[in-house]
């Protein structure tokens, strides 16, 4: 949690709530708790993202070895392996390090998009208006299926502010349904 925070404040960086990604490992019959480089490029593939950090920790007596991998989606290359060593009283820092590393790491890989309420991104375009279209249905199947796209389109471009609000509006509907 304290990586996914500390990475969600760089520029040009969005990071999925670990419960939807879950929610996808499950439905791709996945492990949660799996390290492979294979599952991150489908579980990005599903999410529409460009990388995927994933790795783990070891704990020997006080030690502790935090490990991350970046995997580049569309490539399936992993761009990226980082390892911080350090005793357990220093975890937090060590998470602190991590977030350093990869984002720095990242630099010159990702770019902040302008900002600006519309979107430059057909796909995420095309997943919210599918989504209002939704949205107008009168089922908790369509708006469910709402849901699931104007997430598509956040995760397609996370600088697209219809997107967000409509989803918040989504979400809003739902939690009177």
């Amino acid at each position: 949690e304290t990586l996914a925070a500390g990475l969600g404040g760089c520029p040009g960086i969005s990071v999925i709530a670990r419960e939807r990604i879950v929610e996808v490992l499950r439905k791709l019959g996945a492990n949660t708790e799996s390290d492979d480089p294979a599952l991150a490029v489908r579980l990005g593939q599903e999410i529409a993202a460009r990388c995927v950090v994933s790795g783990g920790y070891q704990i020997l007596g006080g030690q502790v070895r935090v490990t991350a991998r970046l995997t580049d989606v569309r490539s399936g290359r992993v761009a990226l392996t980082l390892k911080v060593d350090g005793s357990r009283a220093e975890t937090f820092a060590l998470q602190d390090r991590l977030v350093t590393e990869i984002s720095s790491g990242l630099q010159g890989q990702v770019e902040a998009p302008p900002r600006t309420d519309e979107t430059g991104s057909l796909p995420a375009f095309e997943a919210h208006s599918k989504g209002l279209l939704n949205l107008r249905g009168d089922s908790r199947e369509s708006l469910d299926r709402a849901i699931l796209l104007f997430e598509q389109a956040v995760a397609l471009d996370p600088e697209y502010a219809r997107a967000h609000m409509h989803l918040g509006a989504a979400l809003d509907t739902k939690g009177d349904f």
